[in-house]
């Protein structure tokens, strides 16, 4: 069952919904709302790397944007599980894990492969990893879950209301403030 609500189309409006939810754990989110907002980081990014040789207040902006950027991914992603039917605690699993491999690369022993590089405008830092085992293992680890993090963003959601609401492809009051209470 398809409706005419723009909830079902990529726009500039779904785009900004995940800042204004940006602290909403609950209530679910269409995959229209996640390729939207991926989309404008991907415009942001192309903007950001198109500037040659930025100055300070450039890459203080870009550190900014990104701290802005990251945040509504997290709640996106629990109201994405909740679309699915799933509980939200899925989210911390997979960030956990995440890290966990991150840090792990991080600790790898140092050795003449490819460099791990990070770079916060004002703490830089680059070192290469050995390729062994337990680093091969991390990195594949590493890209399964973020890979099954995307698939888990973009899996369809239940066809009508599940027990975390209404679904929101057919929900065409939504506004794109939610009402005051």
């Amino acid at each position: 069952m398809r409706s005419t609500y723009g909830a079902n189309r990529v726009s500039i409006r779904l785009a900004f919904r995940p800042f204004i939810d940006a602290f909403v754990f609950q209530g679910r989110s269409t995959r229209s709302e996640v390729a939207s907002l991926w989309l404008l980081g991907m415009i942001v990014t192309a903007f950001r790397l198109s500037v040659d040789n930025p100055s300070l207040g450039v890459r203080i902006a870009g550190l900014i944007w990104t701290l802005v950027w990251s945040w509504p991914w997290i709640p996106l992603f629990v109201r994405r599980l909740h679309d699915q039917d799933r509980t939200g605690r899925w989210a911390w699993l997979s960030g956990v894990l995440v890290l966990v491999a991150v840090a792990g690369l991080w600790i790898a022993p140092a050795g003449n492969g490819p460099s791990i590089s990070v770079d916060l405008t004002f703490f830089r830092a680059s070192r290469q990893i050995a390729w062994t085992p337990v680093t091969i293992a991390m990195t594949i680890a590493t890209a399964a879950v973020i890979f099954a993090i995307w698939v888990l963003f973009i899996l369809r959601g239940t066809s009508g209301a599940n027990r975390y609401g209404p679904d929101p492809r057919l929900d065409q009051d939504r506004p794109l403030v939610p009402a005051e209470t």
